[in-house]
């Protein structure tokens, strides 16, 4: 099964996060040619496809480049690129190519011919950005493919995923230094040529944006100049004849040496105050036609208003001529004044726009551009190139104007040059003449920069491509010349080790001294090792020999450890059956003192109290002492009855809610005689919250009253003992601390403070009268509990002795039930919980 086939969250995770940090990345642009640009979030999806294979790659891929079809309204990225993490996954895994070669087979094949078809067909992009398009694709793929190749083989990442790691012992060192040093020299060099072509990009693009304003610029200071030399000479010439006179013959022949003398004007015309026409020229229009051949009025020109009612020349916008012929013209008038000074005529010249084209070709501003001249109520005036603006059109509806806004920088334009059906990107600047606000557009194709920056990438990935290849030849001779005397050595050291004549063949000249001295040291060592493994061959001879006589002893010893074992089971189940009969002994025993030692305790307390007739004070005390014997023998046997019942696993505990302050305040009664008696005073402390807790109110006593007898016990005159009761609430467990200043226990003692009939020391046993069963009985039935008993002293610091109970009803129930283990049909109902009868004599 192929790794993308084991469907793991982690590699799903991977996947999907890998997506998401290409997607990002994506927005990350480097631009290098006309508006196209580099984008690495496909190192990404290339990364996974090279470790998950083909369905995890497509999905990281879908994500990382689901931008350039949500943001740029362009699939080809994402088909592409998706098709190209899918087709390299299943290349890598199913096919075991390697990374490189599978990703330029992807391109080669169906990468680029699939870039086509959309870039071609399906999409209108214009030139160069669709060729600059189709050779940024597989050079994309191929660029972020060497930078997730160094990744693909991190360690840590594959452990991360969960991946073995890889296996490179079956690769040769040759090609193993081939693929490392071709990376090495390839990834730096792509990026410093695709970031020094970034900046030639930026720089010729700068250089053009400059060049086209400085152009438009000049155009509307060459229209400006145009048309101010023109009124200046109409202005002139309507001084003249209003010196030389007022006839409309003085008029016309004046106009028609002024037309030879200025060719700017194709016709020129004088109106009366009326704005009847009385003068013109030409004397006939282009087709031959004379140009009075009947009466016009121009009264209702801009030309005639404006010069009549401000009295000064005017500059009209562009009109199609009317009566003088059909040609778009640009109207220059002034005002012919009389004796008062008031205007008596008014002389009009239309501007030859074609003589103004001639003239701004003349000077190489058009050369390869195209120009766009709308007057100052955004109707065209002319338009020059192929851009066809229909004269006289709203400029202020065209596409081109809607681009251009009112910005004076350059803006990117797509024109159709005739006879192509794909549009053209051109760079545009927009600008305005100084007095008559003309608005000048002059586009120039991109391409005219581009091609400087396309000769520029070409000769740069020609030489990369020369560079490269001598690079990986020189790796790989270089990887050769090291792996032939290594290999060499290699087949020699084998024919060492394998006792054959070394191989023949030339000597060998290793390229470095290094190589040299290793290759003496490893024959040495060779040797070395052929005579270490004849002596290892003759030790494990021995060794051998030595293992079957082990073997012959160990069978042996086996034999006598069964019988061993068997003799020791036998000894152990006899120990057990002793003990339990020891048990059930001393329990039925204790049953038969106790009654005999009731009715001696009952005649002494009869005897004590004088119910049968007076006593003398020697007589009572000694009743007293007989009381006080049979007491003490009762409270050892009702001890040696409790732990015999807890051996033989007949105590049961009867669990019930006991309320904690209530069984502390019976404890300490029961022992507060006796610690007066000393003087010791006792103190309580409850820093606890739980009131009652789950345990055997009688058992329970029994234990704090043992704990707090021994406290009394070994508590000097004078003392103190503190029973403190805290919970803790981590662990559900509520705690019993019982303190005393008393002579303390050493730590070498305190390993068999528990054990039942054992004092830690017989001093003390002389001292303190006592069997040693009290702690064993506090242990056994805490632990009965479910809980556990610690202790913490040091000689002459007292002791702290701290019991622990589980709050918890489940728990003291589990445990109770696992110590209660006998098989007695008597006991067998206390276990259930059924109801007893007790029948005492």
């Amino acid at each position: 099964m192929t790794t993308s086939a084991r469907i793991r969250p982690k590699f799903l995770l991977f996947a999907l996060g890998a997506g998401c940090a290409g997607f990002a990345v994506n927005h990350l642009e480097m631009p290098i040619f006309g508006g196209t640009a580099i984008i690495f979030g496909g190192v990404f999806s290339l990364l996974v496809a090279f470790t998950l294979g083909p369905a995890f790659g497509g999905l990281a891929a879908a994500i990382a480049f689901s931008i350039t079809w949500l943001e740029w309204q362009h699939p080809a990225g994402l088909v592409c690129y998706t098709l190209e993490a899918m087709a390299v996954g299943w290349l890598v895994h199913r096919r075991k190519m390697s990374r490189l070669p599978a990703t330029a087979l992807y391109w080669l094949i169906a990468g680029t011919p699939l870039a086509l078809l959309f870039i071609g067909q399906l999409e209108e992009i214009p030139f160069p950005s669709n060729w600059a398009i189709l050779v940024k694709y597989p050079l994309n793929g191929l660029l972020v493919a060497s930078i997730a190749l160094p990744l693909s083989n991190s360690e840590t990442l594959r452990r991360w995923i969960g991946l073995p790691a890889r296996d490179e012992s079956t690769t040769s060192l040759q090609t193993l230094l081939s693929n490392r040093f071709g990376v090495i020299a390839v990834l730096p060099l792509v990026l410093l040529i695709l970031l020094l072509g970034q900046r030639f990009d930026r720089n010729l693009r700068g250089n053009a944006e400059n060049a086209l304003e400085v152009g438009a610029n000049e155009i509307a200071a060459e229209i400006e100049a145009y048309l101010a030399e023109h009124r200046r000479d109409l202005v002139t010439l309507g001084k003249q004849l209003q010196i030389e006179g007022t006839g409309a013959d003085q008029f016309a022949g004046r106009m028609n040496i002024i037309l030879q003398q200025y060719p700017g004007f194709l016709t020129l015309l004088v109106a009366d105050s009326r704005g009847d026409v009385i003068a013109s020229a030409p004397a006939v229009n282009r087709k031959g036609e004379p140009m009075m051949q009947k009466s016009l009025n121009v009264a209702d020109r801009d030309y005639f208003r404006e010069a009549i009612r401000h009295a000064r020349p005017f500059i009209g916008g562009v009109f199609r001529g009317r009566g003088f012929g059909d040609d778009l013209v640009v109207a220059i008038s002034t005002p012919i004044f009389d004796g008062d000074g008031r205007p008596r005529y008014v002389l009009e010249g239309s501007l030859n726009l074609e003589a103004l084209i001639e003239a701004l070709s003349a000077n190489g501003h058009l050369r390869d551009r195209q120009l766009v001249i709308a007057d100052g109520a955004k109707n065209v005036v002319l338009t020059v190139g192929y851009l066809s603006i229909p004269a006289l059109s709203d400029f202020s509806s065209h596409m081109l104007y809607r681009s251009l806004g009112k910005s004076s920088k350059a803006t990117v334009f797509d024109l159709h040059p005739p006879g192509k059906t794909r549009a053209e990107r051109h760079l545009a600047i927009n600008t305005h003449t100084a007095v008559q606000k003309w608005q000048i557009v002059l586009l120039e194709p991109i391409w005219l920069t581009q091609k400087r920056v396309a000769i520029f990438y070409l000769a740069a990935g020609v030489w990369s491509v020369v560079a490269i290849s001598v690079a990986l030849l020189l790796a790989r001779g270089t990887a050769a010349e090291i792996t032939r005397p290594l290999q060499q050595l290699v087949r020699r050291t084998r024919a060492l080790a394998l006792r054959e004549p070394p191989p023949g063949g030339p000597k060998l000249s290793y390229p470095s001294s290094e190589l040299t001295e290793i290759s003496k040291d490893l024959q040495n060592t060779a040797q070395t090792l052929i005579d270490s493994n004849e002596k290892l061959a003759g030790a494990m001879e021995e060794r051998d020999q030595s293992h079957r006589q082990l073997r012959q002893v160990l069978l042996h010893l086996d034999e006598r450890v069964q019988e061993r074992t068997a003799q020791l089971d036998e000894a152990r189940e006899a120990a057990e059956s002793a003990n339990h009969a020891k048990s059930e002994f001393l329990a039925s025993m204790s049953h038969e003192l106790r009654t005999p030692l009731n009715v001696i305790l009952g005649m002494s307390e009869v005897l004590r109290e004088q119910t049968l007739g007076p006593l003398n004070p020697d007589q009572i005390e000694s009743v007293s002492s007989v009381e006080e014997s049979g007491r003490h023998l009762l409270a050892l046997i009702n001890d040696i009855l409790d732990l015999s019942k807890i051996e033989a696993g007949m105590l049961t505990l009867e669990v019930q809610e006991v309320d904690v302050r209530d069984i502390c305040a019976a404890s300490l009664r029961f022992v507060r005689e006796s610690a007066s008696r000393k003087k010791i005073t006792l103190k309580a402390s409850y820093g606890h919250q739980t009131e009652v807790i789950p345990a055997d109110a009688r058992r329970l006593k029994q234990i704090l009253v043992n704990l707090l007898s021994n406290a009394v016990k070994f508590t000097p005159q004078g003392g103190l003992i503190s029973l403190e009761i805290t919970e803790n609430t981590e662990a559900n467990l509520i705690e019993f601390h019982i303190q005393d200043n008393g002579i303390g226990i050493a730590a070498e003692h305190l390993p068999k403070l528990f054990k039942s009939f054992q004092q830690i020391d017989s001093a003390l046993n002389r001292k303190y009268s006592g069997t040693g069963l009290g702690l064993a009985l506090v242990k056994r039935m805490t632990e009965m509990h479910g809980g556990k008993v610690a202790v913490v002293s040091a000689p002459d610091a007292g002791a702290r002795f701290t019991v622990s109970l589980p709050l918890n009803r489940n728990t003291v129930a589990l445990a109770a039930q696992a110590h209660a283990t006998s098989t007695d049909p008597f006991i067998a109902p206390m276990m259930a919980g059924e109801p007893l009868i007790l029948v005492a004599e």
